[in-house]
């Protein structure tokens, strides 16, 4: 009889072990650092792709990502009104901290005015394309560097109609 019980005991131990080590005992770690753009703070939220592991960024743009599953980690931004952008990749060891800091010269998605607004160029727009660059702007068929003439329109995005034509 004292044979059964310390056997059943034994496997009882074993059992509770089992399950105290597969609940809550997987490698993780933690990823944190701080966005900007242009120099001033990014105020949204960084994640990771595909996980339940989300933060919002505080008034610094710093953020802190817990509970991280170990290896090589894609860390995305999103903001209202912007698209969700890869912002680098972390990776991540067991309890270990990855900094992932970024500074954007311009914000991935975001868009501003071409340098020329007059005539054709009117309304023509540029996009951050990378958080580094803008992209060029494409003022349309009818822009020309030098005025075209008698088409009756500031082919030349300076204001003025067929100038110098007559």
């Amino acid at each position: 009889m004292k044979m059964k019980t310390l056997s059943i005991m034994l496997a009882s131990i074993f059992v509770l072990l089992f399950i105290f080590i597969s609940n809550g005992m997987t490698a993780t770690g933690e990823i944190r650092g701080a966005i900007k753009v242009a120099g001033q703070p990014f105020t949204g939220f960084v994640y990771l792709p595909g996980k339940s592991v989300i933060a919002k960024t505080d008034d610094q743009g710093n953020y802190n990502l817990y509970s991280v599953p170990v290896g090589l980690q894609p860390v995305k931004i999103e903001m209202l009104g912007i698209t969700s952008t890869l912002i680098g990749t972390c990776q991540v060891l067991d309890q270990q901290t990855c900094m992932l800091n970024v500074d954007f010269k311009c914000m991935p998605g975001a868009v501003q005015s071409c340098p020329l607004q007059k005539g054709v160029c009117a309304g023509k727009v540029q996009t951050c394309t990378d958080g580094v660059s803008w992209s060029a702007c494409d003022y349309g068929p009818y822009y020309s560097q030098d005025e075209l003439c008698h088409d009756w329109a500031d082919n030349n995005c300076n204001g003025l109609i067929d100038e110098n034509c007559w």
